[in-house]
């Protein structure tokens, strides 16, 4: 995928925060930016292996993501709701719409009902 696919079919972008990669006895957290395209296709944007999930960190993906993307600034951004992710969206994409993934809102609903 390319640039231009972000610039001129999606408007989305989802972030996959739930892989984890095991490595040496911890976990490290998996960031998969993808969007859906005008025909409804995944395009996988890009994806990052961090060390842990803080806000600093997630400041530091998005943003260079942006910088990859020719600071593209997106409509709206699903994710699963991880407090440091919000943090981050919020301080990068400050115009940009975030909302929590269906799958997340369904299972949190389904543990505390």
């Amino acid at each position: 995928m390319s640039t231009t696919d972000l610039f001129f079919y999606v408007s989305t972008m989802f972030l996959h925060l739930t892989q984890r990669i095991r490595r040496t006895n911890k976990n490290y957290p998996l960031v998969i930016f993808f969007g859906c395209n005008h025909h409804s296709q995944i395009n996988i944007f890009g994806c990052v292996l961090v060390s842990d999930e803080t806000a600093e960190t997630y400041k530091w993906v998005l943003k260079s993501f942006l910088e990859a993307m020719g600071n593209k600034h997106l409509k709206v951004v699903v994710t699963d709701g991880n407090g440091a992710t919000r943090e981050a969206i919020r301080y990068i994409f400050s115009d940009t719409s975030h909302r929590l993934c269906g799958w997340h809102l369904h299972k949190n609903a389904c543990e505390h009902v």
